[in-house]
């Protein structure tokens, strides 16, 4: 897959287009992706994600959105899927387009669409006025076919960026990984904490996170590897992961993640390490000291 930044962008035709944030790449997504892939390979063309810099509501609306997963992470999967390119959006006066501007410019003019592949809810263009229909209409005159894939349901539920990111909220990270398609990962590296595992017995590591978490605090059960620090940790580990305020000890006044990783001894300070959560095991909770919080962790250890 390439990447390549829209102002950039020339040469390209016979072109599959889907377009959007595709935060999370969750099921609906990859079946949505996958009829991109197929339809552009059937008449060797080349299937393109159009994509942008930053979350559209972000660059609208001003602050942060909780980003399921990092540009690195989606730009791995769709790696994996064999999409041919990833079309960045680095205009944002693209956002201010009217709909059919957006379909004139930039998917007929720019990008030489041959067919465009979208969600059952997609909208688009300033004021979100553009639709499938708008799409359908316009690409009658301008030479492109419009295909809109059903939802994807589980559990009776619409899969979506924005029931994932509530699910993670609740704790619930296997209801999120079955809307996925997989665990929800943390990436970020390993930096010094406290010390206060190493205190009672049952040494961390401190994992500052790439992008901030979206998950609920409390002590959860994971698998851990370090792909990007080889020399550290071999293949995959389980884990039990604390995400919280420390109430037990001097109150912090933001969460910390820690990492207790079974069976392994040794610095971990710089990794690099990838975090797939499985279960959440309890909530955070204050105890009255030492040996009741070392007995807890005890009892979470059983569990992995």
């Amino acid at each position: 897959m390439e990447t390549i930044f829209l102002k950039k962008l020339i040469g390209l035709q016979n072109t599959v287009v889907t377009i959007g944030a595709y935060d999370g790449l969750h099921l609906g997504h990859l079946a949505l992706l996958k009829t991109v892939i197929t339809d552009a390979r059937s008449t060797q063309g080349k299937s393109v994600l159009l994509t942008f810099g930053d979350h559209p509501r972000q660059v609208i609306q001003g602050g942060e959105i909780g980003l399921i997963n990092t540009p690195e992470q989606r730009a791995e999967i769709l790696s994996q899927l064999k999409l041919d390119y990833l079309a960045v959006i680095d205009d944002e006066d693209i956002f201010k387009y009217s709909a059919e501007k957006f379909i004139d410019l930039i998917l007929s003019r720019k990008l030489k669409a041959r067919e465009v592949v979208v969600g059952f809810n997609f909208r688009f263009g300033r004021n979100r006025t553009g639709n499938a229909e708008l799409l359908r209409r316009r690409g009658v005159l301008l030479g492109f076919k419009i295909k809109v894939m059903e939802p994807v349901r589980v559990a009776g539920e619409i899969v979506s960026s924005s029931r994932i990111r509530e699910l993670l909220a609740e704790g619930k990270v296997e209801q999120a990984a079955a809307r996925l398609g997989r665990p929800y990962e943390v990436r970020g590296t390993v930096v010094a904490g406290q010390g206060r595992g190493t205190g009672i017995g049952f040494p961390t590591a401190n994992l500052k996170p790439d992008i901030p978490l979206l998950i609920d605090q409390g002590i959860y059960t994971a698998t851990v590897s370090a792909p990007e620090s080889p020399d550290t940790i071999k293949g995959f580990r389980k884990a039990l992961v604390s995400y919280g305020i420390n109430p037990t000890f001097k109150k912090l006044t933001e969460p910390v993640l820690e990492i207790l990783i079974q069976g392994f001894e040794g610095d971990l300070y710089g990794a690099r390490l990838h975090l797939q959560l499985l279960r959440k095991s309890r909530s955070q909770k204050k105890f009255k000291g030492r040996s009741e919080l070392v007995k807890a962790i005890e009892k979470d250890l059983t569990q992995l």
